[in-house]
């Protein structure tokens, strides 16, 4: 008999997880793509018209054309729904066969509710691990196996800034070049507070920066593993507190 799994994903690793949960292996038999096995899988993800488009445009035709017995099934709701959805498919009996983290569950939850396949032998088939950053995979490691691979991973934090401000308080440029240690935080902290004005005065308040305020953004500020390592030991570490200097 057949048997699906639900599989929680990364988009990075779209073509991997579709791969590995199309259809468990017949019973003395073969995987159902090389069987030649018509096979239809679900793939839940949130919406978003530039991810949409690219699963819809690149990421499916390319994974159909690789495996023409399968037929991958788009399920797209907002971000806020995605956990909804995935608890009605799953009570109905009928869960999808992919699908990412983009609701408030997560991983813990999914695994103890017994919906990830195990990925490992895909990982070290079709992923290196050294192509991400140090220690992610080990959040998603299960007595040494893998039950997922880390979510949008492949971009990191950018700061834009507005040259016409800069310029109206007699600061020059940001260089352009990585090689250049001559912006530092230092330096950034001290242009903040030259374009710092009327701090604390609401609409007519003009601040030098604007700090990312999402937990997980505010981690990265220090190391990749901060976040998670207070997820796992709430208690080992002080909570941080913040304060934008005037």
């Amino acid at each position: 008999m057949r048997k699906k799994a639900c599989l929680a994903i990364t988009l990075s690793g779209a073509m991997l997880a579709v791969a590995a949960c199309s259809v468990s292996a017949p019973a003395g038999g073969s995987e159902g793509q090389s069987s030649g096995e018509q096979v239809e899988i679900k793939w839940l993800m949130r919406s978003n018209p530039f991810e949409n488009k690219w699963e819809k445009e690149v990421v499916i035709p390319k994974f159909e054309k690789l495996h023409p017995n399968i037929k991958v099934n788009l399920i797209v709701v907002p971000s806020n729904e995605v956990d909804p959805k995935l608890s009605t498919m799953v009570a109905a009996g009928d869960p999808p066969d992919v699908f990412s983290m983009w609701g408030e569950s997560g991983f813990n939850e999914y695994y103890m509710k017994g919906l990830l396949l195990e990925l490992t032998e895909f990982i070290k088939q079709d992923l290196k691990k050294e192509d991400f950053v140090d220690g992610m995979f080990d959040i998603y490691a299960v007595n040494g196996k893998y039950y997922s691979v880390p979510q949008v991973s492949n971009f990191g934090m950018m700061m834009v800034y507005n040259k016409d401000l800069f310029k109206e308080a007699g600061l020059p440029d940001l260089p352009t070049s990585w090689s250049d240690p001559s912006w530092t935080w230092d330096k950034m902290l001290e242009y903040a507070k030259k374009l710092t004005k009327n701090y604390g005065q609401g609409a007519n308040a003009q601040y030098g920066v604007v700090p990312p305020t999402e937990a997980h953004q505010l981690a990265y500020l220090w190391e990749p593993t901060l976040f998670y390592r207070s997820i796992i030991k709430p208690a080992s570490r002080p909570p941080l507190s913040w304060t934008i200097p005037a």
